[in-house]
């Protein structure tokens, strides 16, 4: 599994774009949440069909479903930035 976390978490078309034309398995924008079981879901279908590797393009700000109540805003250079778990880190706890 490769994760490539792209820059501009207020840009969904930046993630989107560059997912497409880098051959992404599987997209995450910052504006809606994703589930980490679907996640590992997706991944296992693409192992059991053969597939070596999933490539996943997340938009940096991406967090899950069971992180978008409980985060927290921090400032950064008078800017407002959610903080939560990285999806490697949402995703090592449930494989």
């Amino acid at each position: 599994m490769f994760i490539v976390e792209i820059m501009g978490h207020k840009t969904v078309w930046l993630t989107l774009h560059s997912g497409i034309a880098g051959g992404a398995d599987i997209i995450f924008i910052s504006e809606i949440p994703y589930n980490v079981d679907e996640v590992l879901n997706t991944i296992r279908k693409r192992e059991k069909q053969g597939k070596k590797f999933t490539i996943i393009a997340m938009a940096e700000g991406a967090i899950s479903d069971e992180t978008a109540g409980k985060t927290k805003m921090v400032n950064v250079n008078n800017e407002l930035i959610r903080q939560a778990d990285s999806l490697g880190i949402s995703l090592g706890r449930k494989a």
